[in-house]
């Protein structure tokens, strides 16, 4: 199992976040990151690199602390139209994570996707592509591996 997060240079920070699990490439947009600050830079590249990061180790520590049971929707895929991301149930050792979207937004539900799956995740349903079990610690550590491309 891998999951690799890269940010793809010279996209116009729309679909340039490039999540890969295990082998399944998905594109989200980093425009949800930027700052008008960024404009203002030689090199908003590395800001938004640098922006993406810091927030993937915020939930690195979120999922530390996670009990055995619990699960979280760590949202990384920003849209108008839909919030996706991870679905994280923790287990022994390991994390069982599905990839997928969330179609409610402002408590509206805009699509529900074929291959839905329910979650108590806020009453909420997630559309889910992918779902693997993975070791706690390579999961986190592919959270703070963010890979600039160029």
């Amino acid at each position: 199992m891998e999951i690799l997060l890269s940010i793809l240079p010279d996209k116009n920070w729309h679909k340039d976040f490039l999540i890969k699990i295990d082998g399944i490439e998905e594109y989200a947009d980093t425009y949800y990151f930027w700052t008008e600050e960024f404009g203002k830079l030689e090199n908003p590249y590395n800001a938004i690199c640098n922006r993406v990061s810091k927030y993937l180790s915020k939930w690195v520590d979120e999922l530390r602390a996670l009990p055995v049971g619990k699960e979280l929707f760590m949202p990384i895929n920003f849209s108008d139209e839909y919030v996706g991301g991870f679905k994280i149930k923790s287990l022994n050792g390991y994390f069982n994570i599905a990839y997928g979207y969330i179609y409610e937004i402002n408590n509206i539900v805009v699509q529900v996707g074929e291959n839905s799956i329910y979650t108590n995740l806020n009453d909420k349903v997630i559309d889910s592509r992918i779902n693997i079990d993975m070791e706690k610690e390579q999961f986190l550590k592919s959270l703070t591996l963010l890979s600039p491309m160029s």
